[in-house]
């Protein structure tokens, strides 16, 4: 194995990965557009002067059909947009100058001749602190998430003017001062859905326009703004690219990135379509340059919009017999104390395979960058694992429904992400390339996996083994997790372990009794570390016995789609009876308790799993979502 990785090493080119993002950063990738398209075309064309194997797909977008459990959205095009104050003269937002400084997906508009009264929010985004206020016709201005706001629409507003800035543990609004944030519409295109518009300011514009509110406030004298923005929104389509390594069966390997952002989105994500096709070009040649054996199976690469690529792609290829893959989302930033370090994040416990072995041994091997006086293997590009979390296609890909175990190779955090400062400059070769190098060390050690790497792969589970009850006993001690939680954990750890082993018969031909006997030894290693530390061996309560098949393949994407099932009435249900902080906790319950819901499990074991898999308890709002998933007739009781 070892004399491959090298070649695969030396071949990675810093200098071509870093054209390739500079290349393909100069497009607006928004998903389902004209420039999507031309982003796409370029990709194909670039993958065919390495000599690969390249396919173009195309699915309809409508506003109306599905993919799986996807609603899509219309395509969008986009001329020019600007917004101009009235009173000073001054030019907020220009698209030609900033594609960032329109939300995206806005529906057209023109009032460069009339202008509209522009109105400052500043009281926060809550409808009762704006009772008398009159909306009608006018444009505001919110400081928080635009999403906040849609309540405003019904009021009459027509369009939106921000300046919000994610912030967290290592970015603040100061570091994003002279920086716009990606924001995008997504919409149900329902009857009555406004067709809303809106643009984006800097925080220092942003509190400059606050000044001048205040200054006319005093004067009595309104805002007033002129909005253009020529778009059209129509149905169209999106577009994977597939390129493709054969193997001596049909068996595949995937590897995988989101070619979607909007311009330039340098990390997020053209690091991680350099890298994969890097790592594609990089294996490709080397195979025919005779200097790698041929693959067993078959290597696949899909670059597509993120998640809507993945729903699309997966609706007419259920039957691919893709045994892992690799998702590489913001791979190549510098490591400057203004972005974190490369991520490998984990599989869930609802589907385990031995890809988190492959994908820890193609971090390690990644890291072969130097020596240490003793001659041992020192890495210069920060890495980590961790275990499984959502917000990219890995997520898909890992439902046990599409059954693609699928790790991530990410970074995080990320000073500029989803923000106009995710810039080339941002890039790191160096960095790059390793994430390259893990991307095709896992790619094709998966590819050419066969009995004699078993030694290997089972020293590597047993690592990862006890790092992960390492973890996990030492979030108990800081207090982190309580000890019902911890024991929870425990049991998930071991039922994930034992699983893992099982999965290998899948993938090699091997004695059933070496698969007990490896099986065993988790087992009792497992139980040696619970006696030890004294981990009590509790399970959830037994009063809900119900046990609930799935009727629906792939994550939820959305549950506020289904009101276009006709479920709203349920929907509206559910969301009274619980509470989410934001769009993405609502989005990740959605997609990750399903994953337990297998036609075997109890709700109260479904609770269990979801509790081990997210570290908090809430049973009242898992039952809750089975009960609403039930109501919408996604899942039926089988017991």
């Amino acid at each position: 194995m070892k004399p491959s990785f090298k070649l695969i090493h030396d071949a990675i080119n810093e200098e071509r990965l870093y054209k390739q993002v500079k290349e393909i950063s100069c497009f607006h990738r928004i998903q389902a557009s004209t420039t999507f398209r031309k982003a796409a075309n370029h990709v194909v064309e670039l993958a065919k002067s390495y000599g690969l194997t390249t396919k173009l797909l195309e699915y309809p977008a409508t506003g109306e059909n599905w993919y799986l459990e996807n609603k899509m959205f219309k395509e969008w095009d986009i001329q020019e947009a600007t917004l101009d104050l009235v009173e000073p003269d001054i030019r907020l937002c220009d698209f030609s100058a900033c594609n960032i400084s329109v939300i995206q997906k806005s529906y057209p508009v023109d009032h460069r001749h009339d202008p509209v009264e522009l109105i400052y929010l500043d009281k926060g985004s809550d409808p009762s602190n704006y009772t008398d206020l009159d909306l009608t016709g006018k444009m505001i201005f919110a400081r928080t998430w635009h999403d906040e706001y849609k309540w405003a629409y019904e009021r009459g507003a027509i369009g939106i003017l921000t300046d919000f800035v994610r912030t967290d543990a290592t970015r603040s609004r100061h570091d994003q001062y002279h920086i716009r944030t990606y924001t995008s519409f997504w919409h149900n295109h329902g009857e009555n859905e406004p067709k809303k518009f809106g643009f984006v300011i800097t925080p220092q514009m942003g509190d400059q326009l606050a000044e001048l509110f205040e200054k006319n406030k005093k004067d009595h004298k309104p805002v007033m703004v002129k909005p253009y923005v020529n778009s059209s929104l129509y149905d169209g389509a999106i577009e994977v690219v597939v390129l493709t390594i054969p193997g001596k069966d049909d068996k595949k390997v995937l590897m995988t990135a989101h070619l979607c952002h909007p311009n330039p989105s340098c990390n997020d994500n053209t690091s991680g379509v350099s890298a994969t096709l890097e790592a594609m070009h990089v294996i490709d040649s080397l195979i025919k340059e005779g200097k790698i054996e041929k693959p067993q199976h078959t290597i696949q690469c899909i670059l597509m919009p993120e998640f809507t690529g993945a729903y699309a792609y997966m609706s007419d290829h259920l039957d691919n017999d893709i045994i892992g893959a690799i998702n590489l989302d913001m791979v190549g930033a510098r490591q400057d104390r203004t972005n974190g370090p490369i991520t490998l994040t984990m599989l869930p416990w609802s589907t385990p395979s031995i890809i988190n072995e492959l994908s820890t041994m193609a971090l390690a091997m990644a890291g072969n960058e130097s020596v240490s006086h003793d001659g041992n293997a020192i890495p210069l590009t920060n890495a980590i694992t961790d275990n499984f979390s959502g917000g990219s296609d890995h997520v898909f890909y890992s439902d046990p429904t599409i059954n693609i175990p699928c790790c991530m190779l990410g970074q995080w955090p990320d000073r500029f992400y989803h923000t106009s400062g995710d810039t080339l400059e941002v890039i790191d070769p160096a960095v790059l390339k390793f994430s390259s190098m893990v991307a095709a060390s896992f790619t094709y050690m998966l590819a050419t996996l066969s009995a004699k790497d078993l030694p290997v792969i089972i020293n590597e589970m047993g690592k990862n083994l006890n790092h992960h009850m390492s973890i996990t006993y030492d979030a108990f001690l800081n207090g982190k997790i309580d000890s019902t939680l911890l024991a929870y954990k425990f049991n998930a750890i071991e039922s994930f372990y034992s699983a893992s082993v099982e999965n290998i018969a899948s993938l090699i031909d091997i004695e059933p009794s070496w698969i007990d006997t490896t099986k065993t030894y988790m087992v009792q290693t497992i139980h040696a570390y619970r006696q030890f530390h004294h981990i009590p061996d509790i399970h959830h309560d037994v009063s809900d016995t119900r046990v609930f098949k799935r009727n629906f393949v792939g994550p939820i994407y959305s549950m506020d789609d289904y009101a276009f099932k006709g479920y709203k009435k349920q929907l509206d249900e559910f969301f009274s009876k619980v509470s989410f902080s934001d769009g993405r906790a609502i989005r990740m319950y959605a997609m990750e308790i399903p994953f337990f819901i297998d036609g075997k499990r109890t709700v109260d074991q479904i609770c269990e799993m979801v509790s081990a898999q997210i570290n908090k308890t809430d049973d009242h709002l898992v039952k809750s979502f089975i009960d609403c998933l039930e109501s919408i007739d996604l899942i039926s009781q089988v017991n």
